[in-house]
């Protein structure tokens, strides 16, 4: 009975042992297994910026309008936009005075027409002052096709003049992605016809450069 008791006893630490092995194997592949994950996010915001001359554009730099036989005049500056908006920017522009180039408020120059046209065409008998865009990014109105405005991909600032909309802001350019730095050229043209007898003077005109996000 000896023998067989210690028999037993040896069986049972036997047992014991592979039942504590097999213990810290099952707790180690548990702890192998255990795994969780996460998402970490964060909104940026867009901004813009623009970017024009702080100098007067002069349009007398290419030469000054005879009042009576008549003449014109041109002058140029150019904006560029930057800004980190996915769906892009539009830029305006609109005058602070209507008619826009004014001496007083009784003499002034004509707004050219609202709808650019090829050629800028001014009566004789008249005095007329529009603005023109050239961009990558200018709107269908300001581009060409070597004959007509609103249509084509061409964009020069000699061509597809119009004149402000009163105080309204007007759409010059857009775009439709993030950009570092798209640059707009914006000319002004002056005309005055050979029978309309403009007044002497220094005549001006407020022109304020808006970009927005889209």
């Amino acid at each position: 009975m000896n023998s067989n008791f210690k028999k037993i006893l040896s069986l049972t630490a036997v047992a014991a042992v592979f039942s504590f092995i097999f213990f810290l194997g099952s707790e180690a592949q548990v702890a192998q297994a255990v795994t969780d994950s996460f998402t970490v996010g964060i909104d940026v915001t867009a901004e813009i910026s623009l970017t024009c001359p702080d100098t007067a554009v002069s349009m007398s730099s290419s030469g000054q309008i005879a009042g009576i036989s008549g003449g014109e005049s041109f002058g140029s500056t150019v904006c560029s936009v930057v800004t980190n908006n996915a769906a892009g920017y539009s830029l305006k522009v609109h005058a602070s005075t209507a008619p826009a180039l004014q001496k007083g408020v009784s003499v002034y120059f004509d707004d050219h027409i609202v709808t650019p046209s090829f050629n800028f065409v001014s009566s004789t008998a008249s005095s007329t002052f529009g603005f023109s865009v050239s961009s990558t990014d200018a709107v269908t109105a300001f581009k060409n096709d070597g004959s007509s405005c609103g249509a084509g991909s061409g964009s020069s600032y000699f061509r597809c003049y119009r004149g402000f909309n009163g105080t309204s802001d007007v759409e010059i350019a857009n775009g439709s992605a993030v950009t570092a730095g798209t640059s707009s050229t914006i000319a002004f043209r002056a005309v005055v016809g050979s029978s309309k007898h403009q007044e002497t003077g220094s005549y001006s005109s407020t022109v304020t450069v808006t970009a927005l996000t889209q």
